[in-house]
């Protein structure tokens, strides 16, 4: 009988784990299958080496092969720093479908700690939440119900769990849910890397009657070691405009529908122009400022073809929307969906001359001001 030795068999399984690895960044997941046809060996063989593989946290195994794992880039405090213009504008994309008077339950996490600071604040909205620091947010943009339910804080989550938190739960339905991914994925759907994590999300979404998830590239077509809910569960995914159309295909498949939000980089341009006071905004206008504490710029999205500076709606109706990459208009939100723009009493353009939205004051009245600066009514002294 012939005998490989330790010395000769590792490298050979470094090497093929080494290309498995390689696979997985490029094409996003692997069968077992597939891999002991292409490398000769058995599925015994590949399933040893995805084990070993998912163990060092190069991979995370799912039935019948392996997904790429899902990011874990440390405490809530250091994720609200990263991709901060990108989350921002997946924020101002998941704001704008959010229907006045809900009642919202807002998961904790960076992205949806940005959609916090994108929420409309004249929607008559009740946002139940379990992170603090999302709820601190709200509370100085003014006018949002918030509860906050209880539970232990993970701090580096930035979340309460346990069975208190559970238990808060138990009071409410919502109108939707703005869940926090770790990963997606079409096949292994929501995950999260902390089980407490996993099990609150997952009590959340059976208590909702829509989901809502927007999700960075990084996690896109990823997974964590816990299931939250399977993808057939996401009422819409929000992606960024730049999100592969490889990695939303197996999704568009599934008829899971699809959002891509405005390029960071246009958003981030024309916050620039606008005041950095946060709007008192109805559903369709955007935010122009952060929260204190959130850094980076907020998102908003004009209309590129016809210059008029008004709000612009990702298409509402696709599975995957094409990437806008300011070649093509993106589909105007249709005004019968929108909360109306001008005071009571009369009518006012969506926006002043030069294409800009009207500022309003952090917090408090949102008057709409003319050029010169004055208020309706005031006469120029």
């Amino acid at each position: 009988m012939m005998h490989v030795s330790t010395s000769e068999s590792f490298p050979l399984a470094a090497q093929r784990q080494a290309e498995i690895a390689a696979l997985l960044a490029r094409d996003g997941r692997v069968v077992a299958g597939h891999l002991a046809v292409r490398f000769d060996v058995s599925e015994d063989t590949i399933r040893r080496d995805l084990r070993e593989m998912a163990a060092e946290g190069r991979c995370r195994r799912v039935y019948g092969g392996a997904l790429p794992a899902a990011p874990d880039e440390g405490t809530l405090a250091e994720r609200a720093g990263q991709a901060a213009p990108r989350k921002a504008a997946l924020a101002a994309a998941l704001a704008r479908t959010i229907v006045p008077g809900s009642c919202l339950f807002l998961d904790a996490g960076s992205t949806n700690l940005a959609v916090a600071n994108a929420l409309p604040a004249e929607a008559n909205l009740t946002v139940v939440t379990n992170a603090p620091g999302i709820a601190h947010v709200l509370a100085g943009r003014g006018r949002f119900e918030i509860i906050v339910i209880g539970g232990r804080l993970d701090v580096a989550s930035g979340a309460c769990l346990g069975p208190q938190a559970l238990r808060d739960l138990e009071r409410f339905r919502f109108s939707a849910l703005v869940l926090g991914a770790c990963g997606v994925d079409a096949v292994a759907g929501v995950t999260a890397h902390v089980f407490e994590e996993a099990e609150l999300k997952a009590a959340a979404a059976a208590r909702s009657a829509s989901v809502l998830v927007a999700a960075i590239n990084a996690k896109i077509g990823t997974a964590a070691a816990f299931h939250v809910l399977p993808a057939s569960g996401i009422s819409t995914l929000f992606v960024e405009a730049d999100c592969p159309a490889s990695r939303l295909a197996p999704f568009e498949a599934a008829r899971i529908r699809a959002i891509r939000a405005a390029p960071p980089l246009a958003a981030e341009a024309t916050g620039l122009r606008r005041s950095r006071k946060t709007p008192s905004a109805s559903v369709v206008p955007l935010p122009t400022s952060n929260a204190k504490g959130l850094p980076g710029a907020s998102p908003t999205v004009t209309d590129s073809g016809g210059g008029e500076g008004r709000p612009a709606a990702l298409s509402r109706e696709g599975d995957v929307v094409p990437r806008h990459d300011g070649s093509d208009d993106i589909p105007l939100q249709p005004r019968g969906d929108a909360v109306p723009r001008h005071p009571p009493g009369g009518e006012a353009p969506d926006h002043p001359p030069g294409g800009e939205a009207p500022d309003h004051l952090h917090g408090g009245e949102a008057p709409q001001h003319l050029q010169g600066g004055k208020a309706p009514g005031e006469t120029p002294s």
